[in-house]
């Protein structure tokens, strides 16, 4: 089966927020409403075209991201069906005056347990530069 619209269109949105921890101005986009949940977790809204999708950061008491957490279509066996959806943060760097993380993983939290399908290890981002790679 197909994934419908709405389901493609949500997790782009979630797909987008997710990635703000790379571009943090994009935080700033019009879009997204945020919400403090606590004194280390806000949650951000972004809404789009009549759609709209959540997640929510979770902070260090210094600011730096430890984890966003989100609910998220995945293809269960050709359903569709949301699941928790997370991107734990396990390491910092910084390039060109921008502090942004650098190793984390996807995880699907599923109903037979955690489901990490990527780790991944930033070593360099190139900011504004419009030359193809």
């Amino acid at each position: 089966m197909q994934p419908d619209q709405k389901e493609i269109d949500q997790g782009v949105l979630v797909r987008y927020l997710n990635e703000i921890m790379w571009f943090p101005t994009a935080a700033l986009n019009d879009y997204i409403e945020w919400k403090a949940v606590d004194k280390t977790s806000a949650r951000a809204t972004m809404s789009y075209r009549g759609v709209s999708a959540s997640a929510i950061f979770y902070f260090s008491e210094d600011g730096d991201l430890l984890n966003f957490v989100a609910e998220r279509y995945m293809d269960a066996g050709g359903e569709f069906i949301k699941k928790t959806w997370s991107t734990p943060i396990s390491g910092y760097g910084e390039f060109h005056g921008i502090r942004i993380p650098t190793e984390g993983q996807g995880v699907w939290k599923l109903d037979s347990g955690d489901f990490s399908y990527i780790k991944l290890k930033i070593v360099d981002v190139d900011y504004n530069t419009p030359e193809l790679y």
